[in-house]
C-alpha cells in the first residue's frame, strides 16, 4: 500500500494516511474506533494561534493532549513556526513548546509545519533533547538545512512542491537517503500516486523500491516500542 504522511483530505481507498485534524474541528470526526490504514494527527496549527488569544489557546491545548492519547492519532501536529504571519516568533515559539512536552510525554512523533524557522526548529529540538522524530512537512529548503535537520532526529516530507522547477524541494529529493524520507499530499490536487512517481524519477529509484522504502519507514517512527 502507498503512505501518505500528512493530508487535510480524506484518506484515499486502499492507502494508509495521516489526516490532518485541528483540536477546535476534531472530536466530530473521530471514529469510535481505529479503521484500516486510516490514521489522525492532531495539533494547534501556529496560524491558528494569536497573540490575545490565550484562554482559547490554553482549552485547546488541553483539547490536543487528551486527544493524542487515542490510540488512531499516531502524531502531534501540525504543529511548528511560520515566519510570515503577524503573530510574534516568541508567542508561537511558547505553544509549539508546550506541544512539544505532550509529544514527548505520550510518545508520538511530531509533524511539524515551518516557514522560514529551520533554524529555530532545531535550536528547539537540541535545547530540548525532545526524543520523538519529528517530520517536516513539506520541505523545501537547502541541502544543507536537510542535513542539519537530519541530524537532529527529523525526518522530511516532500508533496506538491516536488513538481515545481523553482523549488529546492526536487533537487533536495534527490540527494537524499530514501529511509529518511516520507511523501505526502497536503492539501494540494496532486494524488499519492503521482507523487509517489515524480519521487521515483528524482530519487532513480523504482517505485516498488520507493514503496518498501516508505512502509519501513512508517514501521521505524511508528511502530510501538
Amino acid at each position: 500500500m502507498l503512505i501518505n504522511i500528512h493530508t487535510h483530505k480524506d484518506c484515499q481507498q486502499d492507502v494508509i494516511c495521516i489526516q490532518n485534524l485541528f483540536p477546535h474541528t476534531t472530536e466530530a470526526v473521530l471514529p469510535d474506533k481505529p479503521s484500516g490504514g486510516r490514521y489522525y494527527s492532531c495539533g494547534l496549527h501556529p496560524w491558528h494561534i494569536e497573540e490575545d488569544g490565550f484562554p482559547e489557546i490554553k482549552e485547546m491545548l488541553i483539547k490536543t493532549e487528551t486527544i493524542i492519547q487515542r490510540k488512531e492519532v499516531i502524531a502531534l501536529g501540525e504543529a511548528g513556526l511560520d515566519k510570515t504571519i503577524k503573530t510574534p516568533l516568541e508567542v508561537q515559539e511558547e505553544i509549539f513548546i508546550k506541544q512539544v512536552r505532550i509529544s514527548e510525554e505520550y510518545r508520538k512523533p511530531m509533524i511539524i509545519h515551518c516557514v522560514k524557522a529551520y533554524n529555530d526548529i532545531v535550536k528547539i529540538k537540541k535545547q530540548m533533547k525532545a526524543e520523538m522524530i519529528w517530520i517536516i512537512h513539506g520541505f523545501n529548503s537547502s541541502p544543507q538545512m536537510a542535513t542539519q535537520l537530519l541530524d537532529t532526529n527529523c525526518m522530511l516530507s516532500f508533496g506538491p512542491f516536488l513538481f515545481e522547477q523553482k523549488m529546492r524541494a526536487p533537487n533536495v529529493l534527490k540527494k537524499l537517503n530514501p529511509g529518511s524520507i516520507f511523501l505526502e499530499t497536503d492539501d494540494g490536487k496532486r494524488t499519492i500516486e503521482e507523487i509517489y512517481q515524480r519521487a521515483a524519477e528524482l530519487q532513480n529509484i523504482t517505485k516498488a523500491d520507493l514503496k518498501q522504502w516508505q512502509q519501513a519507514n512508517f514501521e521505524k517512527v511508528f511502530s510501538k516500542k
